[in-house]
């Protein structure tokens, strides 16, 4: 679990609601206990904050945009306007705190799979609009080097470079050309 990003979480679907209140809001994480964190906390301030819970009688009634919260295990065939995505994953703060150096294991269970990348494939793609990272990783924090075979971390690592406004390429295409992906997010 990542609390800090829960309470990021948290932040952005109120954001969400007040500027967007039309739109229908889906919230993904990487592993079951941070959902499970996330639908406690969200059970608790639905009945106490107002926005929030005028959002949630609104969409009731609507079984195909109702506000969702799952994670990457359960999120394909889902969609919604708007996404919000916990990565859950963070930086030992105790080892960290101790070396000035941040450590993050490389353990992504679902990432690391065999299938990792077409998972986050799908988990990036839900979102018709919007789609918010709320991440504790850097980029530099995930080392596909020791995992050469696992495109799940390149494709993880590559999309939170890409979502921190880290350099991107713009290309013209000629209206006319087929043009294949070179990465899997292209």
């Amino acid at each position: 679990m990542n609390v800090k990003e829960a309470l990021e979480v948290k932040k952005q679907l109120r954001e969400c609601i007040e500027m967007f209140p039309d739109q229908s809001i889906g919230i993904i994480t990487a592993n079951l206990p941070q959902m499970k964190y996330l639908e406690e906390e969200l059970n608790r301030i639905r009945y106490t904050d107002p926005v929030i819970s005028e959002y949630w009688e609104r969409w009731e009634q609507n079984d195909i945009e109702y506000p969702l919260l799952t994670n990457l295990e359960r999120v394909q065939g889902h969609e919604r306007d708007i996404i919000i995505v916990s990565t859950v994953y963070a930086p030992d703060e105790k080892v960290s705190n101790l070396t000035d150096k941040r450590l993050v294991y490389q353990r992504f269970p679902l990432i690391n799979s065999k299938h990792g990348h077409r998972r986050l494939n799908v988990l990036f793609t839900r979102a018709k609009n919007r789609l918010i990272l709320v991440t504790s990783l850097f980029p530099g924090d995930i080392d596909v080097d020791s995992g050469a075979q696992n495109r799940g971390k390149k494709v993880l690592r590559d999309y939170i470079e890409y979502a921190s406004g880290a350099p991107q390429v713009n290309v013209d295409f000629d209206d006319n050309a087929i043009v294949e992906a070179d990465s899997d997010l292209s």
